[in-house]
Formats: structure tokens, C-alpha cells, sequence
């Protein structure tokens, strides 16, 4: 089995939907391809013999490829053109949402896409 090809972000295009520009091209990836965005996180251990399992692929959130260019693409959160505005809700409510019980409940602090953040095809 194949090492699956790691890019990266390189660039953020603001706009709304945000999308991003990775360092992948027409030789790895195609247009409508779904990529996963993550933080490298740490080197996982095999407790039993301390064999390496790799590295741990903190997910930030998943991507569709826009376009494609010889070395570059363009991708989006999947999803994001459809999604709906959000309907309005009291502050009691948002402030439930966001603060450290959320946290505590599996919502990642760090869902932010940096330049850097690895990115790879599924």
C-alpha cells in the first residue's frame, strides 16, 4: 500500500465561502477529489513493541478540490456552498455553544485553517 501524497496549505483566499490554495496539482489530485485538512499531531507508539504507527492527523475539517492547475489547487470546506445561514439564537444559547463544556465535548480549539496545515486526499 502506497503513502497516500501530503500537501499543504499555502495560501487563504478570504471570501465566503474561505478557500484555499494547496500545493497539489493536476499530477496528484483532480477537480471534485474530497481532502482531508489537518495538524500533524504526535508520533503514535505501539505500547506492545514501541513500533512506530505514525504520526496522529489532528482533523481540522474536509475539502472538495475547486480547480486544478499544473502545481496548485483551489479547495473549499466541502460543503460550505450549501450550507444555511444559521437561524437566529439568544446569547444564552451561543455562549453555551462556545464555551470549555463545548471544548471538553470533542470541539476542536485549533478547527482553524492555517497556511501550513497538512493537507491530504481521501
Amino acid at each position: 500500500m502506497s503513502t497516500p501524497t501530503r500537501g499543504r496549505i499555502v495560501k487563504i483566499l478570504q471570501g465566503s465561502p474561505v478557500r484555499w490554495v494547496v500545493n497539489l496539482g493536476a499530477e496528484h489530485i483532480a477537480a471534485g477529489d474530497e481532502l482531508v485538512i489537518f495538524e500533524v499531531g504526535d508520533e503514535i507508539l505501539d505500547p506492545t513493541d514501541g513500533t512506530s504507527l505514525g504520526e496522529l492527523e489532528l482533523v481540522k475539517c474536509h475539502a472538495i478540490v475547486d480547480h486544478v492547475q499544473d502545481r496548485l489547487s483551489v479547495v473549499s470546506r466541502k460543503g460550505a456552498s450549501h450550507e444555511v445561514a444559521p437561524q437566529p439564537r439568544v446569547l444564552s444559547a451561543v455562549l453555551a455553544d462556545t464555551g470549555p463544556a463545548a471544548r471538553e465535548g470533542g470541539r476542536p480549539d485549533n478547527a482553524t485553517i492555517h497556511v501550513g496545515d497538512a493537507v491530504r486526499k481521501l
